[in-house]
Formats: structure tokens, sequence, C-alpha cells
């Protein structure tokens, strides 16, 4: 069975030593180890990318930002979250 990063492109493949078997159990709904080397960078690069997304408050630039991050299925919108803090 090919590892995740050889069937998906958006998935980075690993560096170093770091194995890509947690992700693939992960994925398969298998248990897996969360602490993962592998699968800590790339959650590291997912909040990256995440923040960096939902600062763009125009959609279309977003959703082409989405589009190069995520498999969407067709006419799919994803809005800015919403964000209220209340201050006494």
């Amino acid at each position: 069975m090919p590892a995740p990063h050889e069937v998906n492109p958006l998935i980075p493949p690993p560096e170093g030593d770091e194995d890509p078997t947690q992700l693939a159990n992960m994925i398969a709904a298998r248990p897996y180890l969360a602490p993962d080397k592998y699968l800590d960078r790339l959650r590291n690069i997912g909040a990256i990318k995440l923040d960096e997304i939902v600062q763009v408050a125009d959609g279309p630039t977003r959703m082409a930002m989405w589009e190069k991050h995520a498999n969407l299925g067709k006419d799919v919108f994803i809005t800015q979250r919403f964000f209220c803090e209340y201050v006494g």
C-alpha cells in the first residue's frame, strides 16, 4: 500500500527520519500515535497555512488559497471564521 504522501500531492513527504506510518494509520481510522514527529510537522504546516488563509478577507482570493491547500468538492465556499471577544 502506498504511503499517504505518494497518493496525495497535498501531503508533504517525510523528511529525515520521519515515518508516514502513523499518518497512514490515522487516515485509515486505525489507532495511531498522535505525538509522532511527522504528524507534528504536518500539524504545524496546517496551522500556519490556516492562519494565513483566514486573514484574507476577499472571498475569491481566499478560496484560491484553500484550493491549493485542500481537496475541495465542487461548489464549495468556505466563509470567514467569526470571532467575537467580550471585554468587561
